[in-house]
């Protein structure tokens, strides 16, 4: 079982899978698929074991994209049940099907193969059972032959929010794994590829050989990488005292006081009559001069009188 891990932009939802056939692909890869339509439709995954014919996939992408309807569920049923009725052992092989349409994903999977487990900080829910909003599918009358085989197909849509994670595997799989384990390891791993590499070794301890396991998930949004869980916190240390230099006197006081000894020594050896109020006003205007010359005084001639073109002035 696997899911493609290529991407045409970073948009999220971000994907990850481990011990899947098939590599970086999906459907604009194997089809031509206008990009209009590409956008309207979303992008269609699917979880195809080792055995799983290219054929078979490609004629899944390519009724999908090529039918007329723009309801997801009823014609991505319609694709999947044109595999099995061709090929019965696709039953198997290619359990799922999944469209993403912005954040909100659309499951078609039959339920005795394959699980589809939504995995949040507080629960865990099949979204293939009834409880989870799950409904048995009609199969479409062009496949008939069907309902001999005893086929049941479920659907379900979701929309998913930050720090949601997704986890397609086999029922086998499934049943290895605990809810607080895999909240755990939700936890922990940020990245999608880990959180699949985390799933798939727990479930090998339990006796599960290569078990398949892909993940969607919408990550937190987060400036640096994916640290990976919190270590021991650490006592924190003050830091050390810089000795700062004392800071030296102003120039402005050794000014002053230039200023008054002048002063002083100008009043001792002259000795002016000057009153006290005259006293501070000499020493203002020595510390505050004047920085600017006042405009020359005009002769008196009178400036002409203002003309607009066109007008007489009037006469005085």
């Amino acid at each position: 079982m696997a899911i493609p891990d290529y991407t045409v932009s970073a948009k999220l939802p971000a994907y990850g899978q481990v011990n899947h056939a098939f590599g970086q692909d999906d459907g604009a890869s194997l089809v031509d698929i206008s990009p209009v339509l590409y956008a309207r439709k979303g992008r269609l995954y699917l979880f195809a074991a080792q055995r799983t014919d290219e054929n078979t996939r490609i004629e899944v992408y390519r009724r999908y994209y090529e039918d007329s309807c723009f309801d997801v569920i009823p014609t991505l049923s319609a694709a999947l049940c044109y595999a099995y009725g061709q090929q019965p052992e696709a039953r198997q092989a290619l359990p799922v099907a999944m469209v993403v349409q912005g954040l909100s994903i659309h499951i078609v999977a039959v339920r005795e193969e394959a699980v589809a487990l939504l995995v949040r900080s507080n629960h865990v829910e099949d979204l293939l059972l009834p409880r989870s909003g799950a409904r048995e599918l009609a199969l479409p009358e062009a496949e008939r032959n069907l309902w001999s085989t005893g086929l049941e197909l479920f659907g379900n849509q979701r929309r998913l929010y930050v720090g949601d994670a997704v986890v397609f595997t086999t029922r086998p799989v499934a049943r290895t794994l605990e809810a607080r384990q895999l909240q755990r390891i939700v936890r922990d791993h940020a990245e999608p590829h880990r959180v699949a590499r985390a799933i798939a070794r727990a479930a090998e301890r339990r006796g599960v050989r290569r078990p398949p396991v892909s993940v969607v998930r919408i990550p937190g949004f987060s400036p640096i990488a994916e640290i990976g869980p919190a270590t021991k916190a650490a006592i924190p240390e003050m830091p050390s005292e810089v000795l700062r230099p004392e800071p030296e006197t102003s120039p402005i006081w050794w000014a002053l006081l230039i200023a008054v000894i002048a002063i002083g020594i100008a009043l001792w050896f002259g000795k002016p009559d000057i009153k006290s109020e005259d006293l501070s006003e000499w020493l203002y205007i020595l510390l505050m001069p004047p920085t600017e010359v006042p405009a020359a005084i005009g002769d008196g001639t009178p400036l002409p009188p203002l003309t607009i073109d066109g007008e007489t002035p009037p006469a005085e």
